[in-house]
């Protein structure tokens, strides 16, 4: 007879938990497992983002199409001055 409040010996936990195993893995016992999820109710739902690019834009000379380190302007500055 077991005491209200006892823990179970390490062999009839160990029956328990064979038994539970093979009870959640039947087919039967879980009916929805088959089933493919419904696109509008899957946990896993698809997303995409969409960005759109900026023109680059030129610190010093304020044109498109370029950034500082290609600016023919800025490269034609002595590296004293573009360092002050």
């Amino acid at each position: 007879m077991k005491v209200k409040g006892s823990y179970p010996g390490l062999k009839e936990f160990a029956e328990f938990m064979v038994k539970e195993t093979e009870r959640v893995c039947d087919p039967a016992m879980n009916p929805d497992k088959d089933k493919k999820p419904n696109k509008e109710n899957s946990k896993e739902s698809r997303r995409s983002y969409s960005t759109t690019a900026k023109k680059p834009r030129c610190i010093y000379c304020n044109k498109e199409n370029h950034y500082i380190d290609e600016c023919k302007k800025f490269g034609a500055i002595p590296v004293k001055e573009r360092q002050e």
